[in-house]
This record gives C-alpha cells, sequence and structure tokens, in this order.
C-alpha cells in the first residue's frame, strides 16, 4: 500500500491519451491540454520557463507514466483475511457465529474486489461444517461419559 500524499495539482502527461491532464489534486479532471511532454518526464521544467499555461516554478513531472489513478488502486485483502481468520475460529469456537461471519466478510471483500475473497468464504464454509460434525462428536461422546 502507498501512504505517500497525492501529487499536487497541476497539469501532468496525460495517463489516457497524449497530450496533458489536469489533476486537480485528487482525481484526473476532464481539462486537457495539446502539448508536447517533456523529453524526460522524470525533470521538471527548468526554473524560470513558463509553459503549459502555468508560472515557471520549477515543476515536477511524475516519473514514467504519471500518477496512479486512486480509483484504479488495486485493494486491500483487510475483509477477506478477518473471514479466514472466521472461518479458522469456527472450526474451534461456535461454529454458526464465526462460520458465517466469515462468509459474511469473504462476500463482501469479494464485491470490493479482494483477491482473498473466495479463499474466506470457503476457510468459513469449512470451518463451519468441520466445526459442527466435531461439535456433535464431542457432545456424543460427553453422553456416554460417567465420572
Amino acid at each position: 500500500m502507498n501512504d505517500a500524499p497525492p501529487p499536487a495539482a497541476g497539469w501532468y502527461p496525460d495517463p489516457h491519451g497524449s497530450g496533458l491532464r489536469y489533476w486537480d489534486g485528487s482525481a484526473w479532471t476532464d481539462q486537457t491540454e495539446p502539448g508536447e511532454q517533456p523529453a524526460d518526464p522524470g525533470y521538471g521544467q527548468p526554473t524560470g520557463q513558463q509553459g503549459y499555461g502555468q508560472p515557471g516554478y520549477g515543476q515536477q513531472f511524475p516519473a514514467y507514466g504519471g500518477y496512479n489513478d486512486p480509483s484504479t488502486a488495486s485493494p486491500g485483502n483487510t475483509l477477506s483475511i478477518i473471514g479466514i481468520v472466521c472461518g479458522v475460529l469456527a472450526l474451534l469456537v461456535c461454529p454458526p457465529l464465526f462460520g458465517i461471519a466469515g462468509i459474511v466478510l469473504g462476500a463482501i471483500g469479494l464485491s470490493r474486489k479482494e483477491s482473498l475473497g473466495w479463499w474466506a468464504i470457503g476457510a468459513s464454509v469449512a470451518g463451519l461444517v468441520l466445526g459442527l460434525v466435531l461439535s456433535v462428536l464431542v457432545i456424543g461422546a460427553m453422553d456416554g461419559f460417567q465420572p
């Protein structure tokens, strides 16, 4: 995960086409401007030169391909991992509660396009079924137990 702050608002090489596109500090806008991209986008314009309608403050252009659009960033797997932990807990402690919770968390993870969503659902279903079977066996063994 990248914890770096987003780049400052300004004109950057258009990641979706040619020319320049305006970044408002949080998302790409529809404003575009034709123009040549610098020969080496890793370095900004020299201080004192004006270009692309911006004052010459030595604005740095992002290196290789510009900044990633935050809306296309790959999601984490937080909910799916919690769902997998619930599936393991369902094997040992209260299968209905933890098994169902893990299945729900896995399904939410899938809806958020988390890569471990199916693993969370599978682990939770297995934990739920095996936990219930184990519970029945333990209770059945205790039924015939005479102290």
